[in-house]
């Protein structure tokens, strides 16, 4: 024997899967050397020694001995046909069987190994295929009955390997082989079938339901169709017989039958409702830990339709209450299962990248729904655990969502109808109906007696004073008069002291009434303020995980909103403050996609016209530059700059907005700017707009021209000959000049010596640098005049003229030589392009 075979096999004990991988390779490779190929008719002593020690190995519980071993045979039984069944089957006789003498760990021991030696010839194919003798199959089906029978640990890892060796073969092989061996599970019927029966029974009814035929089902289990919807309540009964839950795995049963299910969406809902919602969790904590560990398993067989079936309300009300305290009985267990729901939401979004295309139908989208809006329900409890669980599912359902699921997060950013609902939210969460929380019944009972108490209390109080007031005539102005002492208690007062004492008792039960009033109005207020920073988180979420530009357009106009809400105190200042910063910071800096059809530049040009009306009611800059800021975002989602640049290409598959449109959006708010002194317009809004989409600009450059010589002030006058200087002094104006710039020369040629006629009227005003800008507007205009095909005509010539040498003799010339010397150059410059 080959001593270099023996370090293999302590390598096979390893807990890493890699090193038994490894061993397993280099013992396989050993014995090939040693067998020559499997030429020789005899086992050599390598093979012989491997066989022994790798059976006798089994009932090892060292490390990972049982895995190890169980995987080298089963690859030794596969690569070495020469090894027969019969003899692996000896030696488990020798080395694996349980005697009256054992002590229980090695009775244990033993029972196991035997099982994973079926397991071993059962994935090598050796108890499958034509060439299985009947003597091994009947060997090992009476083996894995016989532990299943002595064990209750081995019950379900039995039933599993019976059921997969019966599907695994052909009809006419099961009929042949297997059936007589399996006939008292198949035809043990409803009332005496145990979960590990089922398990046999369904992977039957799987594979052999037409071998079996109607007369057997009928005769055994009085139906047809084991799985049909009349048999729901049976199937279930059958599988509460799996006791209590003492391990962190369900019964294998729950998971074979709810797979079954799964094809079939109506049925599975049908089924999941029936066992989950209406008896695992209505039940004891072993079976609400079972159905957290059912719906764990079975979340990664599920699509992605039916999802919001298994993530059921009734399921996350449980999952939160548990996760309300670490005290709770099931609080590891719900805190493991979120993590777990999150890791299959990531490889769901993974596997399958086209699932948001296959949610369009109408169903999937109102199951979408229904899960947002329960999940967003569970923002209302104040645990850390939930709101981190939350948010960690969302991360998951971002690239799943649709409009009414988006519609419900701003509308609960927005906290519109929430106030009511969340207090009704958190009394129904923190409401437990388990025994570990009765005294919190008991206590919310109470509670509810006290409100009842106070609430009588205050009628009654309300009829005493009334009484008190109408007996003594307080106030009466008729008797009274207009002495000083209006008001005071007179002779009809009541003198008795048990009846003074009674109405300042009512007079003090009111007061107390009222402030607890005024302090439960406060919390709820609060509460809602909590409520709408976790739905801001949420929203986060969305702006950083999605690229779809029309819902993260919709998200431009809520969150302006709460901008603009009044702080009245510190909690809702915070809250402005996130929604400010989450619309500057994530949402206008967030590159999506652009809009992808004409309904979607549709709702752009609404939020434009919106955006302006907030812009136009500003009460501060701040206020100012938010809107300024998703004015361009909105703009770079319409895909403005593509659809209206010199080439004229768009991207491609994306709907672009018409530069008319956006004109006409822009050119009241334009005008108000310009003409109205108390327009509360910020320059900033159309300065952006110049700077970063000159084809618009030089669409709205004939609105500015036009009104320039109505100016409201100086300052306006600056601001748009500063916009228009640099509209006509960009780098790409060349482009845009011989499509634009003979409209616009037609304008600036009667406003610019208006302009320049009413800044000298009020030239004692004028600042100077306010001035420069004037100047370089009609220097910029003579420039591209000059460069122009069109000329300037003589009356316009003379005009200008005219009006130059009028401003290079006013008072701001006579104070500022730099300007006059400007004059000056202007009007040669304006003479020379005349001719």
């Amino acid at each position: 024997m080959s001593e270099a075979i023996l370090p293999l096999f302590w390598e096979l004990a390893s807990l890493e899967d890699s090193s038994r991988f490894a061993a397993t390779a280099k013992l396989i490779s050993s014995l090939e050397s040693s067998q020559e190929d499997g030429k020789e008719k005899d086992l050599s002593s390598d093979l012989q020694y491997s066989v022994k020690r790798l059976v006798k190995g089994l009932s090892s519980p060292r490390q990972g001995a049982r895995q190890g071993f169980t995987e080298a045979l089963c690859e030794l039984l596969r690569r070495f046909p020469i090894v027969s069944s019969e003899l692996v089957i000896d030696l488990a006789k020798q080395h694996l069987q349980t005697g009256a003498n054992m002590k229980g760990y090695e009775e244990s021991n033993a029972l196991v190994g035997q099982v994973v030696m079926v397991m071993a010839l059962f994935r090598s194919g050796r108890l499958t295929g034509k060439k299985v003798k009947e003597e091994t199959l009947s060997f090992a089906v009476d083996q894995l009955l016989s532990c299943r029978g002595r064990k209750s640990y081995l019950t379900e890892i039995c039933s599993t390997v019976l059921g997969d060796i019966a599907a695994s073969m052909s009809s006419p092989a099961f009929m042949k082989h297997l059936m007589p061996l399996l006939k008292s599970e198949l035809e043990v019927g409803w009332e005496n079938c145990t979960p590990d029966q089922l398990m046999v029974v369904l992977k039957v009814f799987e594979h052999h339901a037409g071998a079996l035929g109607d007369k057997h089902w009928m005769s055994h289990w009085q139906c047809s169709n084991i799985l049909a919807e009349e048999n729901t309540q049976r199937l279930i009964d059958v599988l509460l017989k799996a006791g209590s839950i003492h391990s962190a795995k369900v019964h294998g049963a729950w998971i074979l039958l709810s797979q079954a299910f799964l094809p079939d969406a109506s049925k599975f809902e049908a089924f999941w409702r029936a066992s989950v919602e209406n008896t695992l969790l209505a039940s004891t904590h072993d079976r609400r830990f079972a159905a957290l560990q059912l719906a764990e398993a079975v979340l990664p067989l599920a699509s992605l339709q039916q999802l919001p079936v298994i993530l059921s309300a009734t399921l996350l009300k449980f999952v939160v209450k548990c996760l309300a305290s670490k005290k709770s009985y099931l609080h590891a267990a719900a805190k493991h299962f979120c993590e777990s729901l999150v890791l299959n939401f990531k490889t769901l979004a993974e596997a399958d990248p086209t699932a948001a295309a296959t949610t369009a139908d109408a169903s999937s989208e109102r199951q979408i729904e229904g899960l947002v809006d329960v999940l967003l329900d569970l923002l209302w409890h104040p645990s850390r655990d939930l709101r981190a669980a939350v948010d960690q599912i969302f991360r998951g359902l971002v690239r799943h969502l649709n409009s009414a699921s988006l519609d419900l997060l701003v509308t609960a950013v927005a906290g519109q109808d929430k106030e009511d609902e969340g207090g009704d939210n958190e009394e129904e969460m923190l409401t437990d109906d388990d025994d570990e929380g009765e005294s919190d019944d008991e206590d919310s009972d109470d509670d509810d007696d006290d409100d009842d108490e106070v609430s009588d209390v205050g009628s009654d109080d309300e009829s005493d004073i009334a009484d008190a007031a109408e007996g003594s005539d307080v106030g009466s102005g008729d008797e009274a008069g207009d002495d000083s002492d209006e008001g005071l208690p007179d002779e009809d007062m009541p003198e008795d002291p048990e009846e003074i004492a009674r109405v300042d008792a009512a007079l003090a039960a009111e007061f107390k009434h009222r402030i607890g009033l005024k302090k439960q109005r406060r919390l709820e207020r609060l509460n809602l303020t909590h409520f709408r920073l976790r739905a801001l988180d949420i929203m986060e979420i969305v702006v950083r995980r999605s690229h779809r530009a029309v819902f993260l357009l919709r998200l431009v106009l809520p969150l302006m909103e709460v901008t603009l809400e009044k702080a009245s105190d510190g909690q809702a200042k915070a809250l402005t403050e996130r929604a400010q910063g989450l619309l500057k910071s994530r949402l206008c800096k967030s590159r999506p996609d652009s809009l992808s059809t004409g309904e979607e530049v549709e709702e752009g040009y609404v939020v434009l016209q919106q955006l302006f009306e907030f812009a136009g009611h500003a009460s501060n800059a701040s206020v100012s530059a938010n809107c300024m800021q998703a004015i361009m975002f909105t703009l770079r989602v319409m895909h403005i700059s593509s659809s209206t640049s010199a080439s004229g290409a768009a991207a491609p598959s994306s709907a672009t907005a018409e530069p008319s449109r956006i004109v006409e959006i822009f050119s009241t708010p334009l005008e108000e700017f310009i003409t109205k002194k108390g327009s509360r317009l910020s320059s900033s809004l159309f300065t952006e707009l110049v700077g970063r989409y000159p084809a618009v600009a030089w669409l709205l450059a004939r609105t500015m021209a036009k009104h320039l010589p109505s100016s409201a002030n100086d300052f306006r006058r600056k601001e748009i000959c500063t916009m228009l200087c640099t509209l006509l002094s960009r780098k790409d104006s060349s482009l845009y000049a011989p499509l634009h710039f003979f409209g616009l020369a037609k304008v600036l040629r009667r406003s610019l010596p208006a302009t320049l006629k009413q800044a000298i009227e009020q030239s004692d005003k004028v600042k100077a640098k306010n001035f420069r800008q004037l100047t370089s507007l009609i220097q910029h205009f003579l420039r591209l005049s000059s460069q122009s095909n069109e000329k300037l005509g003589k009356n316009s010539c003379e005009e200008l003229g005219t009006t130059l040498a009028s401003a290079a003799e006013c008072n701001l010339a006579s104070r500022s030589p730099e300007i006059k010397a400007m004059l000056t150059k202007l009007l040669a410059q304006c003479k020379e392009v005349c001719n």
